[in-house]
């Protein structure tokens, strides 16, 4: 079923591909489960800014998210932060929190309208400055590229970022948008990564994917089988590592899939749904949308190590 809107799936398998992992695991469920227990306690998302007029910040970093942003910064304490799209600046500020020493360096077409980060170190590419990440002289800023992390919020192609990145000798990379494969706005690193176990379900088709590079209309592209599998190769000798987070619980999702099929997609949730009414019972209550649409704003959020 096709249907309109960059958001909305296009092209869903019918069995969708499973959930795919790549070499070990950045955060084990176990550490997952202790490091939301502070994150809650800390009470971030009560602090965080917000606009009168979108208090949720639709469109935006949700719960599910801004947790991820949060702890994977947190665990892997980088030197500079890179955010190739901004919306309103909450996943800039999550990342503050959970960098608090690190250089920001944001590249967006348009200055975030909520927040701007002050410290004297950060730097913002945007109006006239702004730069597409693969037309960026990265090299001119002397980052340490190995203690440097990058969060693709871009609607770019993530497969293809995951191959630009990789190439400019980045190797710490996080992804917002990680849609199933035919859906959403852009190639995903997801699709990349489950190319070859969707080839194999459908031998001698030809699908048709988003790619979105600045183009007017967003045009698709058509790939087939056998390109999907060279892909998938591709992927897997530059990913050394690629873990998905599953979501914080099960629920409603943007896809339409029925709960064995969100299931066979990903990782397991963290939370049981007995655990979830403890999360609206904190302080964090009120800066939370119900628990289905929290779920349905959940997109395969996914950490990528680049080889370097």
């Amino acid at each position: 079923k096709v249907t309109q809107g960059a958001r909305q799936p296009r092209f869903i398998p019918m069995h969708p591909p499973p959930g795919c992992q790549l070499g070990s695991s950045l955060l084990t469920p176990a550490v997952l489960r202790e490091e939301l227990a502070a994150f809650v306690a800390s009470g971030i998302l009560s602090k965080r800014p917000v606009a009168p007029t979108n208090p949720f910040n639709s469109g935006g970093t949700g719960l599910f998210h801004a947790f991820y942003l949060w702890v994977i910064a947190r665990h892997l304490k980088p030197l500079h932060v890179v955010e190739s799209g901004a919306f309103q600046g909450l996943g800039t500020w999550i990342l503050r929190q959970a960098a608090p020493q690190a250089q920001l360096i944001v590249l967006s077409p348009n200055m975030p309208a909520l927040y701007v980060d002050r410290q004297p170190t950060s730097r913002y590419f945007t109006g006239k400055l702004f730069r597409d990440f693969a037309h960026f002289d990265w090299d001119c800023l002397g980052l340490d590229k190995a203690r440097t992390l990058i969060f693709f919020d871009d609607h770019q192609s993530g497969y293809r970022r995951v191959l630009e990145a990789q190439v400019r000798g980045f190797q710490h990379l996080m992804f917002d948008d990680n849609y199933l494969p035919g859906a959403g706005d852009n190639f995903s690193p997801k699709a990349a990564c489950a190319a070859a176990d969707l080839a194999a379900q459908h031998r001698n088709a030809s699908f048709r994917f988003a790619d979105f590079r600045f183009h007017p209309g967003k045009p698709q592209f058509s790939v087939t089988s056998q390109e999907l599998q060279r892909i998938h190769q591709s992927f897997v000798r530059v990913a050394r590592r690629y873990q998905e987070i599953g979501p914080l619980w099960a629920g409603p999702n943007r896809h339409g899939l029925n709960a064995s099929g969100a299931a066979h997609t990903t990782q397991p949730p963290l939370l049981t749904p007995a655990e979830i009414p403890a999360m609206y019972r904190s302080h964090i209550r009120m800066h939370l949308r119900s628990p289905e649409e929290e779920s349905k704003a959940y997109t395969f959020f996914a950490y990528v190590q680049a080889d370097p």
